[in-house]
């Protein structure tokens, strides 16, 4: 795993500044000084998703995540999210606990590390970050 990023989150285009807590790049990915800022940088991802584009289910987050990456096979990601989740692949996600086990297991799917589901609650609160 990248230093503290368990969602292989890349860095800002060059249009925006870099994420919060983002002390370099490695391949490409983005390194965190601390794991809370990688929850927080994929939190303003899933925000941006939501209010820009209106992609508020597995299958649009993922093919938006997975945007320009050729080492993931999407559908499998999608299968994997919906059935971690019990969710179909177009079935909104319409709570805080739903985005935060999708954050649960995209960590599990990107980088095999097992994210808290209350550490991603707690990022939620401190960081003032609500998607829903």
């Amino acid at each position: 795993m990248r230093k503290n990023n368990f969602f292989n989150i890349r860095p800002h285009d060059r249009m925006k500044p870099k994420w919060v807590g983002e002390t370099g790049v490695e391949d490409g990915y983005s390194e965190f000084s601390e794991p809370a800022y990688c929850i927080k940088a994929w939190l303003e991802l899933m925000t941006e998703f939501r209010k820009e584009n209106r992609f508020d289910n597995v299958h649009t987050i993922v093919l938006a995540y997975c945007q320009g990456r050729d080492d993931v096979d999407v559908y499998d990601y999608i299968n994997y999210l919906c059935k971690e989740l019990g969710l179909f692949h177009d079935e909104r996600l319409t709570n805080k606990w739903k985005y935060a086990r999708l954050a649960q297991a995209m960590a599990r799917y990107e980088t095999d590390y097992e994210l808290d589901i209350q550490e991603v609650m707690q990022a939620m609160e401190f960081f003032n970050i609500f998607i829903v």
